[in-house]
């Protein structure tokens, strides 16, 4: 893929991901990040998107968020093997291969806990004032 696009492969297929996702989406990322970092020791560190994570050749995802705890997995380019728990944020185009792809991914390489968010679920109020 060229370097200025976004992808990530299960495996061995490619699945583009978009440069751009929606302010409910990033917000939502926010708040999982937020969460988690107030919520875990410092030892384990909270990433966001777009970090590559590499379980092999053929399996290479950017999870939105995730936490990995053992500092052995964490280089200066991505992050090798499975992390203790990975949270995702569903967008129209994939919504799909999050509970699908991506479930049966992390569950064949052992991630300890996935989340996944459902923005389209989400009542969001409009404040006036």
């Amino acid at each position: 893929m060229p370097d200025d696009e976004r992808c990530e492969i299960i495996d061995g297929r490619n699945y583009a991901i978009s440069q751009s996702p929606r302010i409910t989406h990033q917000r939502i990322i926010g708040r999982f990040f937020y969460r988690l970092k107030s919520a875990i020791d410092q030892k384990c560190p909270v990433f966001i998107a777009p970090a590559d994570m590499i379980f092999d050749i053929h399996n290479i995802v950017q999870p939105d968020v995730f936490v990995v705890c053992e500092q052995s997995k964490i280089t200066d380019l991505n992050i090798q093997e499975s992390p203790d728990l990975i949270g995702e944020v569903t967008s129209p185009s994939t919504s799909l291969k999050d509970r699908r792809e991506k479930r049966n991914l992390f569950e064949s390489f052992s991630v300890s806990e996935y989340s996944i968010a459902y923005p389209e679920y989400l009542i969001i109020k409009k404040m006036h004032g």
